[in-house]
């Protein structure tokens, strides 16, 4: 059985390691951002499909979810039943 190595918890106390965690995190908003824009444009005009929607939306999600974790942040509880 291997160890898993337990992260070390944000240095909010260090500027440097602060600034690259929410560049981080504005990086996984901006592509939660770009995947719903597109989403929302008419059919026609959308880029990469609702499947790779769905693909970019959740993986952007779980960085945003692994960056709040990682300062200490608490997971919320889910709404609803989500679809896999």
């Amino acid at each position: 059985m291997s160890r898993r190595k337990v992260p070390r918890p944000l240095d909010f106390g260090n500027r440097a390691v602060v600034a690259d965690w929410l560049e981080g995190l504005r990086l996984a908003f901006d592509e939660i951002d770009d995947a719903v824009t597109d989403m929302l444009r008419p059919p026609r005009r959308r880029e990469p499909g609702p499947a790779l929607h769905a693909e970019h939306y959740r993986a952007a999600r779980a960085q945003v979810a692994d960056a709040l974790a990682y300062a200490g942040a608490r997971a919320a509880p889910r709404r609803g039943k989500r679809r896999s």
